[in-house]
């Protein structure tokens, strides 16, 4: 026999062979089996019957699901499609992915993620909306549309609403559901302003809101418009009208919630004028700008950015830094080792040798590095026009000691004296020590070791004597003196309000003056009459008529006649930045006013003060707002409450709750 006839032979039997081999392991469904053959184009895939018929033939790239229902799930061109026994296109290949078959509908994802519905011969019941479905009894579909669950027919009708953040089919018509936390905007008023159902709600900026559901954050308009999908694992603060967001990779969207930075980035600086991106290097980030626009100002790759004023953009490029303006462009080269815009914007900066300098906008130098503490000092000075100017030659005095706008402590070879704004000398250069100028102008001064007081014409109103030790700086009328190591209290003119008697003592507040007699605290007024018992391990300075004074161990406060103004002590009392004073008792807050009377009794688990006559309180695990008289703002029936103060609104959330639904 030939060879050549041989071989064929040979390849026939090894052809039947595999043929037998493949129809052994064929898994069949409905009659049918996949089978897959090399072409020209790669592998392919078609159906063969049980008895090894091919009866589709081979042109689909994969098999995602044999045949279920009559109808088989296969891929071309990477996307899914259904095809019945025959082989005839049903659901056309369009979709990335395509679920399991329930009482004739079909799942269908498009490229986007979502999920819509089709009916077995593949008419439309639903677009692609839903993030996510679970099929449920009598053809009903629990779904979930921009992060919140609801439930629609099998024909797509809505039967429940979208407002779960979890839905359970029990049994019957019963289902376990858990609402979203509800939101209401309200006005000062208690009058809602706008409703949102969302896990979270806080301000953004003007009308556009920042929401959360399922863990992921989007933006909300004031009118109910979903302005973002909850598509951002984080959001941060707004600066004009964009803020930064995360996506896997940092970007930027603006108030529309259209994104104007692609999420390209692994770090995103949003300021004033400029949004600062940055994406990972081997040994560090390379930074561009952009404008609130999503435009590319300039070219430039820069190793760090930040500082952005509405013009310029401190940007750094190895080691050393420089500006950038709002083209992107450098305009004042990366030569220095640090860099600061002042809030009058001045370019404070640092040179390569350790030397602070000013420059201009445009690089010039204002300030010479010599100079510099001068200019900090207030002596040299910028005006407007970027000009300097000297109040007196650097070299005048040895030392500036900046009171306010108009004066300066100054020395010279040891020596002190004032000066004003015009570098004229209030007070001769001549003394070892000199306190700051009262209001009516007295001034404390030290020489040769004696203490006196002259006024703004250099004439003393108190001749320098040995008698005081020290005279302290003028506090509410009158100074504080030591004279054999024992406190008193004087005035401008020398006269003695308060006798040198006193081993401690305050300076004087609103005309009392608290003083140690017999190791306790006790209370006079600048007349030296007592009028607080000696009682006391502490007192405070007075505030609007009252001090917060300790008394074993427990917390009251006093008016100026030293009658102690509540009938009960408290635990702590705590000074707030609004001139009231949290009442600890009990682990429960209280608040007294400005004048130390009990505005609120100590009954609340927290207070927060809000300004605006507004008072945040916290009760059984729920929040209300009051005002100070303790009318209702905000009734305390909220498990959140988030306070506006640019717009004065609040936003007022309360818990979902888990229960059970029927659905007819």
């Amino acid at each position: 026999m030939p060879i050549r006839i041989f071989a064929i032979l040979i390849c026939c039997l090894s052809f039947s062979f595999s043929i037998a081999q493949d129809k052994s392991s064929l898994i069949y469904s409905e009659g049918l089996a996949a089978v897959k053959k090399k072409v020209s184009e790669g592998i392919r895939f078609g159906f063969v019957d049980e008895e090894g018929k091919l009866v589709i033939d081979y042109k689909y790239d994969t098999v995602y699901k044999p045949f279920r229902q009559g109808l088989a799930n296969v891929g071309l061109f990477g996307k899914s499609g259904l095809i019945n026994k025959k082989g005839k296109e049903v659901i056309p290949f369009q979709y990335k992915e395509i679920g399991d078959i329930s009482r004739n509908i079909i799942p269908v994802k498009n490229d986007q993620g979502l999920w819509g519905f089709l009916k077995k011969d593949g008419k439309k019941i639903t677009e692609c909306l839903y993030n996510n479905y679970r099929f449920s009894h009598k053809g009903r579909i629990i779904v979930q549309h921009k992060g919140k669950w609801g439930i629609i027919e099998g024909s797509g009708n809505q039967a429940v609403n979208f407002s779960y953040n979890y839905i359970q089919y029990l049994d019957g018509k019963n289902f376990r559901v858990h609402r979203i936390n509800s939101w209401q905007i309200k006005d000062a008023k208690n009058k809602v302003v706008a409703s949102f159902e969302f896990d979270s709600l806080r301000p953004g900026i003007g009308n556009t809101f920042i929401y959360s559901l399922i863990g992921s954050y989007g933006l909300v308009a004031m009118n109910g418009s979903v302005l973002t999908d909850p598509a951002y694992e984080e959001i941060g603060s707004f600066k004009g009208n964009v803020a930064p967001a995360l996506k896997d990779k940092w970007g930027a969207v603006n108030t529309s919630g259209k994104e104007v930075l692609p999420f390209l980035f692994d770090k995103i600086i949003v300021e004033s004028a400029f949004i600062i991106a940055g994406k990972k290097i081997r040994d560090g980030y390379k930074f561009q700008l952009y404008d609130h626009e999503g435009k590319l100002l300039g070219k430039h790759d820069f190793d760090e950015a930040g500082f952005a004023s509405e013009n310029l953009c401190a940007v750094r490029k190895k080691t050393l830094w420089g500006y950038a303006d709002k083209t992107g462009e450098l305009v004042i080269p990366c030569k220095y080792r640090d860099v600061f815009v002042s809030p009058d914007g001045l370019l404070e900066v640092t040179t390569v040798s350790n030397q602070k300098i000013v420059l201009k906008k445009d690089g010039e130098t204002i300030v010479e590095p010599e100079d510099f503490s001068f200019y900090k000092k207030g002596i040299l000075k910028v005006d407007a026009t970027q000009k300097a100017s000297w109040i007196v030659p650097k070299n005048t005095y040895d030392t500036f000691e900046k009171i306010n706008n108009d004066l300066w402590i100054v020395s010279k070879a040891g020596k002190y004296g004032i000066i004003n704004i015009s570098g004229k000398e209030l007070v001769p250069v001549k003394y070892d020590a000199i306190q700051p100028p009262s209001p009516n102008g007295y001034i404390p001064v030290s020489l040769s070791r004696k203490w006196g007081i002259i006024n703004m014409s250099n004439r003393f109103t108190v001749p320098l004597t040995y008698k005081y030790e020290k005279i302290y700086p003028f506090k509410d009328g009158l100074f504080r003196v030591v004279v054999n190591k024992k406190f008193g209290f004087i005035d401008g003119e020398g006269n003695m309000w308060i006798s040198p008697q006193y081993g401690q003592a305050r300076d004087c507040s609103e005309g009392m003056v608290p003083v140690v007699i017999r190791d306790k605290w006790g209370v006079l007024d600048n007349k030296e009459v007592l009028k607080a018992q000696p009682y006391y391990e502490s007192v405070t300075d007075f505030k609007n008529g009252s001090a917060i004074v300790k008394e074993g161990g427990k917390w009251n406060l006093i008016n100026k006649e030293g009658k102690q103004l509540h009938s009960v002590h408290f635990d702590k009392i705590v000074s707030t930045k609004y001139d009231r004073y949290l009442l600890y008792k009990d682990n429960k807050l209280g608040l007294a006013d400005k004048n130390g009377e009990e505005a609120l009794a100590p009954k609340y688990d927290e207070i927060e003060e809000l300004g605006d006559n507004k008072i945040k309180v916290k009760k059984d695990g729920l929040w209300g707002v009051l005002d100070y008289n303790e009318n209702i703002v905000l009734p305390i029936e909220n498990d959140v409450v988030i306070y506006d103060s640019a717009t004065g609104n609040f936003f007022a959330g309360k818990k979902g709750k888990l229960e059970v639904m029927q659905v007819k």
